[in-house]
């Protein structure tokens, strides 16, 4: 069951309504409430809280230090926090596979750093081919350490050819865990 917490929203005349979030939710999953899971928190609202005047779910975005407000508290800007783009791609379920076109300026060893979120410890296959199929690092296996509410980027070493290279990162049968992938950066 979600914990309830008591938000007030100050309006200029005034005390708004009392209302329920999800961040509960989103925060420790980096990742929008599934509709179930809203539908569920809804009725529970409805039924438990609101005989004690809360009248409002909220879906609305974090207020936190990347938001920009006015001196009353009104957010009138927002940059997500700790995200170097605009989303992140969630890596949960087999046969799901990431790929970056890479354009390498010549043969060799190259720094990858993958920004990533994940709860708990989780395994993905990475890989490197030419588009014609072509094999210039054979697949092998990454792990993935728990984040807890934090992403995290580690460096480490990818071989490329020179040219076009495809950096695919899997999820195969034999890995395990889920990650959400914000960016790969090639260095």
């Amino acid at each position: 069951m979600p914990i309830a917490s008591r938000n007030s929203v100050f309006p200029r005349s005034g005390a708004g309504p009392l209302y329920w979030n999800i961040y509960g939710w989103s925060f420790p999953h980096i990742a929008a409430i599934p509709e179930d899971e809203w539908k569920a928190d809804i009725d529970w609202l409805a039924r438990d809280l609101a005989p004690h005047g809360y009248t409002m779910a909220c879906t609305d975005g974090w207020i936190e230090g990347s938001s920009h407000t006015t001196e009353h508290g009104y957010v009138i800007s927002y940059t997500p926090s700790g995200h170097e783009a605009t989303g992140y791609a969630r890596m949960a379920g087999e046969d799901q596979s990431v790929t970056f076109s890479v354009e390498a300026p010549r043969a060799g060893t190259y720094r990858l750093d993958l920004r990533y979120h994940a709860l708990q410890a989780a395994r993905l296959t990475l890989g490197v081919e030419r588009p014609d199929r072509t094999v210039v690092t054979p697949p092998r296996p990454l792990a993935f350490g728990p984040t807890s509410n934090r992403w995290a980027t580690p460096s480490g070493r990818i071989r490329l050819a020179q040219g076009e290279n495809l950096l695919v990162l899997m999820r195969t049968a034999g890995d395990s865990g889920s990650i959400a992938l914000n960016y790969v950066d090639i260095g």
